[in-house]
């Protein structure tokens, strides 16, 4: 909306963000009171009323971790360097997109009121905290949070379902010219796989806590993946692959592997992967985003189609975990790593 727009709407550009100014400030406070804290939410402080002491993060989350070469594993919450050790954990997911001009044009023609700094989520919201606080805590239970005695079973089943099927969406997507998760999930040669990777192999390695429902939570995570109203772009979750497919795939590999379960999708995940890897998408999508994609480019090319399985899976592989494929899952890979080398 231009700034004529704007005065045929009744209002001056200046007014509209004196506004949108207070509007947030007004919102801001009535939240901090809703919580229990006001203004006096302050970390370091002692709990005294409605003080609070501490600093709630999402520690204790390795879906945003990267592994360092000398093991240490460095969290997108760096405030888990310092916290003490017993400062509660959490998990959390939603996504959020950047404000474009033609939906804020939308936004400020249906609030009557001009927001710079407006942000457009989707209806899925999960925040899981574990309710261990050395002392009084916000409510934050009153505004959609789940405080839950262990949020272990709660990350399992955010890395292993959501995380894990986003980036089965992402690597099996892009080979077939998807730019966007909506996208992929509505390809009939994509969404069963991507369900039968949450239903059949990565829940049922999932503790789940008491309540939670983990066929209820893969359905509203397949319709949440069908929201086109973000345009989640497959490319950036493809990023940083490497430090993001040993929780996701991998460790639900090695559980199923361990009770004599084979995981197909799974395993043709691990292929569209390796593919990405070699450089199969770098003609549409550009250059391998990943702090180790020279060095894995440098796999594929001394090891080829015949052998990068085991040289990133097997024993002593630059990927390897708990997880080493069997002879048919190897057979299953490469025979989805076309086309061939060269």
């Amino acid at each position: 909306m231009d700034n004529h727009a704007r005065r045929r709407a009744g209002a001056s550009p200046k007014l509209l963000m004196k506004r949108s100014v207070w509007q947030r400030i007004v919102w801001l406070l009535a939240a901090m009171l809703a919580l229990g804290g006001g203004p006096a939410l302050r970390a370091g402080q002692a709990s005294v009323g409605h003080t609070y002491e501490g600093v709630a993060t999402c520690a204790g989350s390795t879906c945003h971790g990267r592994g360092e070469g000398n093991g240490v594993t460095v969290r997108q919450d760096e405030l888990a360097t310092w916290q003490n050790p017993s400062t509660q954990g959490g998990a959390h997911s939603r996504a959020y997109a950047v404000l474009a001009s033609a939906r804020g044009a939308r936004i400020a023609a249906a609030l009557g009121l001009e927001d710079a700094a407006a942000v457009v989520t989707e209806p899925f919201s999960q925040w899981v905290i574990e309710d261990r606080f050395a002392g009084p805590r916000p409510r934050w239970e009153a505004v959609g949070a789940e405080l839950v005695g262990d949020v272990a079973p709660y990350e399992s089943a955010k890395l292993r379902m959501l995380n894990g099927a986003h980036s089965a969406l992402a690597y099996l997507g892009l080979l077939r010219g998807h730019s966007f998760v909506h996208q992929a999930v509505a390809d009939p040669a994509i969404r069963p796989l991507v369900e039968q990777v949450m239903r059949a192999e990565a829940a049922p390695t999932v503790a789940a806590a008491p309540g939670h429902d983990l066929m209820a939570y893969a359905d509203a995570l397949l319709a949440r993946f069908a929201n086109p109203a973000l345009n989640h772009r497959l490319i950036q979750i493809a990023m940083d692959g490497s430090q993001k497919v040993p929780q996701r795939w991998l460790e639900t590999l090695a559980e199923q592997h361990q009770r004599g379960h084979d995981c197909p999708a799974l395993l043709t995940a691990v292929a569209a992967w390796l593919r990405h890897l070699r450089g199969d998408n770098v003609a549409s999508w550009g250059p391998v985003d990943d702090p180790r994609a020279a060095e894995l480019a440098q796999a594929w090319h001394d090891h080829g189609s015949a052998g990068i399985v085991p040289a990133l899976f097997g024993p002593g592989g630059r990927v390897s975990t708990h997880w080493h494929p069997t002879a048919a899952d190897r057979s299953h890979i490469e025979a989805l790593l076309a086309p061939p080398d060269g």
